[in-house]
């Protein structure tokens, strides 16, 4: 299998392991929106060289709540009863921002980067 950043980042900078099981939901939302964000980032990047602001705008168009809840209609059905639990759990935590993110942070810790990569929009 092969190693994720996650795994990099702890070797790099002697981060103890730690049961990500215990993070709160709002803990994952936080890791996982940033890492949401790189991924669609780099997808709209990769689709072409442009202004910063032409960039941002198409980023802002997938990153958003809808589209995220779209995301997840796509990611629900190949994910692990953990992973569903984590999901879950996530979207009944209180706070006023989106919750599809504590997926992105559970699966960033616990699997391959496929899952996060099949969610992700293709559309500019």
């Amino acid at each position: 299998m092969e190693k994720g950043i996650d795994s990099y980042l702890k070797e790099q900078f002697e981060i103890p392991d730690v049961d990500i099981r215990t993070y709160s939901p709002l803990t994952l939302a936080y890791i996982g929106d940033g890492i949401y964000d790189l991924v669609i980032r780099s997808l709209v990047v990769a689709k072409g060289n442009t202004r910063a602001s032409e960039l941002h705008k198409r980023t802002s168009q997938i990153v958003k709540a809808h589209t995220q809840a779209e995301m997840m209609e796509v990611l629900l059905p190949i994910l692990t009863e953990e992973e569903a639990a984590v999901y879950k759990r996530g979207r009944n935590a209180k706070s006023f921002s989106p919750k599809k993110e504590v997926s992105h942070g559970f699966l960033s810790f616990e699997t391959t980067e496929d899952k996060v990569l099949t969610s992700a929009p293709t559309s500019s």
